[in-house]
């Protein structure tokens, strides 16, 4: 995350300068808000999410909308409202319902799956966490399908299961 913000934030700072308002050349500002969360710079990252969602929501580009939207529920979760991250998603949940990119609708389904997990709603969380890996393989995703597939590792509990399929145990 430290070393995506370094380069990022840069990219930021320079498109910003140069007056930049379509969202379109933004592309990169979600990443940037995410590494920002990663690394605990809140509130720069609460200020570019501003700045995301205000110039998105001003022209109506709907996939930046969504994005937007996914970068307020993982910060409102860090903050601790878990309630306002769920409104969150359910807000981007519903522009990518309009839109055609499995990868950021993965995203998505990934972010919501960790923060159901911090929210102790165990199946909700694999739910998500199992569709984001579904999701990322069939597009060949590989790294996002680690992180899917590493989150749900840590989901704990018992996972649910088909027909008559025994654990090692049983």
């Amino acid at each position: 995350a430290r070393e995506a913000h370094e380069h990022l934030g840069q990219l930021a700072e320079m498109t910003l300068a140069m007056g930049a308002d379509e969202p379109g050349v933004f592309r990169f500002l979600p990443d940037e808000i995410e590494a920002l969360i990663a690394i605990g710079r809140l509130d720069e990252a609460r200020t570019t999410l501003e700045l995301l969602d205000d110039r998105a929501r001003a022209v109506g580009r709907v996939s930046m909308i969504a994005s937007a939207c996914r970068c307020r529920a993982l910060l409102a979760a860090e903050l601790g409202d878990v309630d306002g991250a769920r409104r969150a998603l359910d807000e981007a949940f519903e522009h990518h319902g309009r839109l055609s990119q499995p990868f950021e609708l993965g995203r998505t389904l990934l972010a919501a799956g960790r923060i159901e997990r911090r929210g102790k709603r165990r199946t909700k969380a694999r739910e998500a966490l199992t569709a984001a890996l579904e999701l990322f393989d069939r597009l060949g995703a590989a790294l996002f399908a680690e992180q899917a597939a590493a989150e749900l590792a840590r989901v704990p509990g018992r996972r649910g299961r088909a027909g008559t399929e025994l654990t090692a145990t049983e």
